[in-house]
C-alpha cells in the first residue's frame, strides 16, 4: 500500500448525474478486500452531489448496504448516506482524522463533487489535517463542478486546507472508463474463503458499460499504478492477499491447540498473536466450529472477545 498503514476515507457521489459511482463504490470494497486492506475502511459517504435533485440515491444505498456484505471485513457503521446522514458523515471524518499520527495516516478519496470533502476537512482540527492525503482523478466535472449548494473546488481545498497533502492522478476514465471489460467476473473461482456470488455481484453494479473510473484511485493508492486495466485487476481478484497484522481486528478470540488465535470477521483465516496464519476454519455444526491446521483439524472452543 502506497500510504500504509493509511486509513482510508472515501466521498462518492452517484446520486446525481454520473452512473459510475454505483460500480465504483462496489470496486473500492472489493480491491480494499483483495489486498487485505478491507479493515483500513473508516469512512465512506455517498450520494455528495448536493441540491441538485437526488433521482439515482437508492442505487448508490444498494451498492453501499450490499458490498460490505459482499466483501468480508468492511465496517458498514462507518458509510453514511449524505442525502440523510451528512452531519453525522462529517463528523465520522473529523473523528477519524483527528486520530492521525506521523505513522496513522488517513488517505481522502474524493469521487464526486468537493464540497462535501471540503466541509470534511474544514471539521478537522488544523493540527491534524497534515495527516491527510487528498486524493482526485478528475480535472474536470468532479475537481470543478459547483453550484447553489456546492461552492468549493479542488483548487479551493487546496487553498483553504494547505497543511494537507493533495495528490492528482491522471483521469482514470483513460484505461477503466466506459467500454472496458470486466467480463472475467462472471466466472471468478472461490477464492480466499469468498463466495464467488460476490463477484457476479460487482458485475451486476456495472451500469454504465464498464465505467468504474473512480476505483482507480484506490488501486493507486495500493500499487502506485495510475495506469491499470481490468487485466491488473483479474490478477489481484483471483490471488488476493492476506491482510498485514497491522490491520487485523481480533473480532473473535478463540483457544486451540494453537493457543489463542484471532479471527478476521468473515475471512474464516485465523491468526497467532503473532500474525501468524495458522488454520482455515473448515466446518461448524450445532454451533461447534473447527480449525483446519497444520496439526490436524481441531475442535476450537470459543471464549468472550478480550478488549
Amino acid at each position: 500500500m502506497i500510504f500504509h498503514p493509511g486509513r482510508m476515507a472515501f466521498s462518492h457521489d452517484g446520486n446525481q448525474y454520473d452512473h459510475d459511482d454505483w460500480a465504483a463504490a462496489g470496486w473500492d470494497f472489493a480491491i480494499l478486500w483483495a489486498f487485505g486492506m478491507a479493515g483500513t475502511l473508516v469512512h465512506m459517504d455517498y450520494g455528495d452531489n448536493l441540491g441538485e435533485g437526488n433521482p439515482n440515491i437508492g442505487q448508490m444505498v444498494t451498492t453501499c448496504t450490499e458490498g460490505p456484505r459482499r466483501f468480508p471485513g468492511i465496517d458498514s457503521t462507518k458509510i453514511f448516506n449524505d442525502m440523510t446522514n451528512l452531519d453525522d458523515a462529517i463528523a465520522n471524518f473529523a473523528e477519524q482524522a483527528g486520530k492521525g499520527s506521523e505513522g496513522d495516516t488517513l488517505v481522502f478519496v474524493c469521487a464526486g463533487p468537493m464540497e462535501v470533502p471540503w466541509r470534511c476537512l474544514n471539521a478537522v482540527d488544523k493540527d491534524k489535517l497534515q495527516y491527510v492525503k487528498v486524493i482526485s482523478h478528475d480535472l474536470g466535472w468532479n475537481d470543478n463542478h459547483t453550484s447553489s449548494q456546492m461552492t468549493h473546488t479542488f483548487k479551493s481545498m487546496q487553498s483553504s486546507f494547505p497543511e494537507a497533502t493533495f495528490i492528482h492522478i491522471s483521469d482514470q476514465n483513460a484505461n477503466l472508463g466506459g467500454g472496458s471489460n470486466w467480463s472475467f467476473l462472471n466466472s471468478m473461482p472461490e477464492v480466499g474463503g469468498l463466495d464467488p456470488s460476490a463477484w457476479q455481484w460487482l458485475k451486476s453494479r456495472d451500469q454504465k458499460n464498464g465505467d468504474v473510473s473512480d476505483c482507480g484511485m484506490t488501486w493507486f493508492i495500493m500499487t502506485g499504478n495510475q495506469n491499470a486495466r481490468p487485466a491488473d485487476f483479474e490478477r489481484r481478484f483471483k490471488n488476493p492477499l492476506e491482510p498485514p497484522v497491522s490491520v487485523i481486528t481480533p473480532l473473535v478470540r478463540e483457544r486451540t491447540n494453537e493457543g489463542i488465535v484471532s479471527r478476521l470477521s468473515g475471512l474464516g483465516r485465523y491468526y497467532s498473536p503473532d500474525g501468524r496464519v495458522v488454520g482455515s476454519q473448515v466446518r461448524s455444526a450445532a454451533g461447534v466450529y473447527f480449525l483446519q491446521s497444520t496439526t490436524g483439524i481441531t475442535k476450537i472452543t470459543r471464549e468472550a472477545p478480550k478488549h
